[in-house]
């Protein structure tokens, strides 16, 4: 469901927030909105006006955000002994050289056979 106006006019924050505050003194909030095609209006009769929650964590509950988002491994292992890994760029230069190589080969491989 989209919410395409609030009463009357296009749906934006602004528009909901006069809406919200409007609904204080009675007024019932007008909702244009369209799902699969079809529009609805709708009135709503709230006077909560805009309200802000503030989450707070319970500390007699265990803190579940901190559990997930604990590193799995406290330190990194050691680097395996051995020559120096090669950078990207080196192993792409290598892969291209290759592949051009090859191709150059097969290349010339077949324009020799076609002199024949």
């Amino acid at each position: 469901m989209k919410v395409l106006a609030v009463n009357g006019r296009k749906a934006t924050a602004d528009q909901f927030t006069s809406a919200l505050a409007a609904g204080k003194t009675g007024t019932p909030i007008e909702l244009i909105t369209e799902r699969d095609g079809y529009y609805r209006t709708s009135k709503i009769t709230y006077r909560g006006g805009e309200i802000f929650r503030v989450l707070e964590r319970d500390p007699s509950k265990p803190d579940l955000l901190e559990a997930i988002l604990k590193p799995k491994a406290s330190t990194l292992p050691p680097p395996e002994p051995g020559p120096p890994a090669k950078l990207h760029r080196e192993t792409i230069d290598e892969t291209y050289a290759n592949t051009n190589t090859n191709a150059a080969l097969e290349l010339t491989s077949e324009r020799s056979s076609r002199h024949r």
